[in-house]
């Protein structure tokens, strides 16, 4: 098989982990935009290099697969988090840990996921504005369109 080849096996390979990336479920609050914050996970893909994937199973004890977008009303609150990476398109370390988070009604707030000195997952939420927050979950739907070839 030659490279071409096997980049395009590799491509249909990430359609479907790309739309079910797109269509997981999310959990969405019924409560007006600044009584809630919205907590985004990490679905970073690499051809070459270091992928890191980050999603919610569960907040504040209420398992589900949430996929890799959750709000939250203000408060503390505790969100199991499921990652996996992979280097070079090879599986890395995964697991699933439960990260505490402040949130703040109002704001949006991205996941970071790196690996620490001794292995550990090293998983940080950062406040981004509401504008990033809709970026990101355009590009998420532009990548998983293209990775299934609906892209238009």
């Amino acid at each position: 098989m030659n490279s071409r080849s096997a980049f395009l096996a590799f491509l249909a390979l990430l359609a479907p982990i790309a739309i079910a990336a797109c269509q997981a479920p999310s959990r969405k609050l019924d409560l007006p935009r600044d009584q809630i914050a919205e907590i985004r996970g990490l679905d970073e893909y690499a051809l070459l290099g270091t992928a890191r994937h980050l999603y919610f199973q569960a907040v504040d004890g209420d398992e589900h697969t949430y996929g890799s977008e959750v709000e939250v009303t203000a408060g503390k609150h505790t969100l199991r988090c499921s990652y996996w990476f992979t280097f070079d398109n090879r599986s890395g370390p995964s697991g699933k840990t439960d990260v505490e988070l402040e949130a703040r009604a109002g704001a949006a707030y991205q996941g970071h996921l790196e690996l620490g000195p001794k292995g550990e997952p090293m998983i940080t939420f950062a406040e981004i504005s509401l504008e990033e927050a809709e970026a990101a979950r355009q590009k998420a739907k532009r990548m998983a369109e293209d990775a299934a070839g609906t892209g238009g």
